[in-house]
Parts: structure tokens; C-alpha cells; sequence
């Protein structure tokens, strides 16, 4: 958006945590199960999907790109992250 447009951006969540996936996952789950949520339960999920979704594709993108430039895929090793479980 340029800078002299007039319109403010809307703001987007930070970082969301494991905890808080976790959070979503069980909210996710009852309301799939129709259980009723409470207001904030949804405003988490409808404030965090976009994120969520966006990331998912990014990765899924990375994922095609790796795939395709290297004959042999299982010579591939990803490192871990810094939120992954010790093992």
C-alpha cells in the first residue's frame, strides 16, 4: 500500500505460539464436535486464520521448491527449528 494513500493498514496478529496452536487446534475441535464457543474462542480463531493459512501455503511453496531441485528427495534433511521439541 503506498505510503501517501491515506488508508491505514489493517494490523496483523505477531508471531502465534505453540500454545496457543494448541489452543486452537481443541477449540477447532469442539466446534467441529458443535459445541458452543465462546466469543473470545472465536475471535481467536477468525483473528488467527488468515495468519495461520498464509504460513501453511509459504511453507507448502518451500516444500515444491525443495522437491523440485533435487532429483532424490530423501537425501534431503531439514534441520530443526528453534520452537522444535528436543529429542
Amino acid at each position: 500500500m503506498p505510503e501517501n494513500s491515506g488508508q491505514i493498514p489493517q494490523a496483523t496478529s505477531g508471531p502465534i505460539s505453540n500454545d496457543a496452536l494448541q489452543s486452537m487446534i481443541s477449540t477447532s475441535k469442539a466446534l467441529q464436535d458443535n459445541q458452543t464457543l465462546s466469543e473470545a474462542e472465536a475471535h481467536m480463531l477468525m483473528m488467527s486464520m488468515p495468519q495461520l493459512l498464509k504460513e501453511l501455503l509459504e511453507r507448502r511453496k518451500r516444500m515444491d521448491l525443495i522437491a523440485s531441485a533435487v532429483d532424490d528427495t530423501t537425501n534431503v534433511t531439514f534441520l530443526p527449528t528453534a520452537n522444535a521439541p528436543r529429542q
